[in-house]
């Protein structure tokens, strides 16, 4: 399971990760972003925790 949801952040990494940059005209306001930070949480905490570790950082950080 964690394989398939670090795929999908890589997918979402590469093909809208970009187009949102250039839609907004901003990155990330953290120095790690959110996906790679993700990636990392599920990595060492296993799917379920680790996306909701994701998640949360990606509320604090208000993208939207």
């Amino acid at each position: 399971m964690k394989k398939v949801v670090i795929l999908l952040i890589d997918t979402y990494r590469v093909t809208v990760s970009p187009f949102l940059f250039t839609i907004f005209g901003r990155g990330c306001r953290h120095k790690i972003e959110c996906s790679v930070y993700t990636q990392d949480a599920i990595s060492k905490y296993g799917a379920i925790k680790g996306l909701k570790k994701g998640l949360k950082r990606l509320a604090h950080c208000h993208p939207f």
